[in-house]
């Protein structure tokens, strides 16, 4: 994960980030509470951030280094260690991408709330999904080596989702472990389950038969 500091009130800065960082809820998530002005550049900023955070959401804020790379969400599915006859069965789907060569070039490289749920706003426009993810080869084993580890890690079981980042040495972070990611048709999840050959209706009834 990338370097991240969790601030409750009245803690400070222990000034081991480095800027820029991106401030969000720590307890949110479909992209809540993360906006253009979720990236900061300084410790004043940040401290800003901070305190909007605690406020508005009234919860601990989540400050970690800004990883401003490619956005990868890496899709898993299966009985993990422990909870079937076949330990260790779960399986990744193909790596998607969340492109931002449309955004404008002002604008921070994230999927922001606007991004994600206003249709109407060119953000929703410009970060688009593509899936599978063209990387190389070397980086896709390592995605999907480490959205096993991520999903073992949390528990996961059944289906659900490790969103990442890779910086511009092809250095993998896990932003997220999410263990019941959207499973509506148009879904990142059920992009990557289509194109791995799976129906909508036959990822559905696997994901009841491995919860049963």
């Amino acid at each position: 994960t990338p370097k991240h500091q969790l601030f409750r009130a009245r803690d400070r800065f222990k000034g081991t980030l480095e800027f820029p960082v991106i401030v969000k809820p720590v307890q949110e998530d479909a992209s809540i509470g993360i906006d253009a002005n979720a990236i900061v550049q300084n410790e004043d900023e940040l401290m800003a951030r901070v305190r909007f955070i605690l406020q508005e959401f009234e919860q601990p804020a989540l400050a970690e280094e800004f990883i401003d790379g490619r956005e990868l969400n890496v899709a898993v599915i299966g009985a993990s260690d422990g909870m079937s006859d076949h330990p260790g069965s779960m399986q990744t789907l193909p790596i998607s991408e969340i492109t931002f060569d449309n955004l404008p070039k002002d604008a921070p490289r994230i999927v922001s709330y606007e991004a994600k749920w206003v249709e109407e706003s060119p953000m929703y426009h410009a970060t688009v999904p593509v899936c599978p993810a063209q990387l190389p080869r070397h980086v896709e084993a390592e995605a999907r080596r480490i959205a096993l580890e991520a999903a073992r890690a949390v528990g996961l079981r059944d289906y659900g989702r490790v969103d990442m980042r890779m910086d511009a040495r092809d250095q993998l972070f896990v932003l997220e472990a999410n263990p019941n990611p959207d499973i509506s048709e148009d879904a990142g999840f059920m992009r990557a389950a289509g194109a791995s050959g799976r129906s909508y209706d036959g990822t559905i009834n696997e994901i009841v038969d491995l919860a049963l």
